[in-house]
């Protein structure tokens, strides 16, 4: 029996090496359509899934004429602000809204009440038991596995964790990367409003040393370099070029995103996306 119980739980770690991976996607596979059903993703699935939606943008493609068609504003003059009253009651204010959170002690014990880490946890049970009940105590084989078997189980959940820790903070940490006033271009003239309020539409005016206040479609440029390290992960500091565009969002010198910081020279841009709808906001709320 002790063998046999040995045998059984070091093939069950095996296979479940081998098929955590295909699992695991298949459980995200249905959480993203359950996610779906209800309009919202809650999985690393989901947020791969948002950043291919984003690469698909188009509006940074437009010409000019054709984003003052669409935005219903204009270069010039930007917008009213009876216009942008309106259209913040429409869109909402321009932040990231928080994620429900879950206490640290509950997180920890769903990681170590999975459906792996469970069965686990009964194989290692067993195997105390089978120490327990057999009469010669100097074989102390499943004593051994059972406790590799706790031990694995244990620091497995201690490692996931961890990480979901770590991804619960990242909207507290995005949040600290959003400014509290930018210049805005209304009625005609610019002026220092709260970055909140910003809809779009809105026509606003970033230097160096400033964080963008919302997805910018630039149309004017002066030596202005960006670090998209909060949203890519890239350090390096890209160039942005009003006249130059790129099918992918992500890559085109036109576009500066909500978040991330302008280091150098200086840019006017048109808001395009805002809040929750701008891409470091999609993301953040997947992950």
């Amino acid at each position: 029996m002790k063998s046999t119980v040995a045998k059984y739980y070091a093939t069950l770690i095996s296979d479940f090496k081998t098929n955590e991976k295909r699992i695991m996607k298949e459980l995200e596979d249905l959480q993203r359509d359950n996610g779906r059903r209800k309009g919202k993703a809650a999985d690393l699935g989901g947020a791969m899934e948002a950043t291919e939606e984003i690469r698909q943008w188009e509006d940074h493609l437009w010409d000019r004429e054709r984003l003052q068609k669409e935005f219903t504003t204009n270069f010039e003059t930007g917008l009213t602000l009876d216009a942008a009253k309106e259209k913040g009651a429409k869109f909402g204010p321009n932040e990231l809204t928080d994620k429900k959170k879950v206490s640290k002690i509950v997180m920890f014990l769903k990681e170590q009440t999975g459906f792996f880490s469970l069965l686990l946890w009964f194989g290692a049970f067993l195997c105390f038991l089978a120490y327990i009940i057999a009469e010669d105590k100097t074989d102390k084989s499943n004593l051994y596995l059972g406790i590799v078997l706790a031990v694995v189980v244990f620091l497995t959940g201690v490692f996931s964790y961890m990480q979901s820790s770590k991804a619960a903070s990242l909207m507290d940490d995005f949040k600290n990367m959003i400014p509290k006033k930018t210049d805005c271009l209304r009625n005609g003239k610019f002026d220092k409003v709260d970055a909140n309020t910003l809809v779009p539409g809105d026509i606003v005016r970033v230097t160096g040393g400033e964080q963008i206040p919302a997805d910018l479609i630039l149309f004017d440029c002066s030596e202005m370099k960006v670090n998209n390290a909060s949203l890519t992960g890239e350090a390096e500091e890209l160039l942005r070029i009003a006249t130059e565009n790129n099918a992918n969002v992500f890559e085109s010198p036109n576009v500066a995103f909500f978040g991330t910081e302008c280091k150098t020279g200086n840019g006017t841009g048109l808001v395009f996306r805002t809040g929750d709808d701008t891409a470091i906001g999609r993301i953040a709320h997947l992950t």
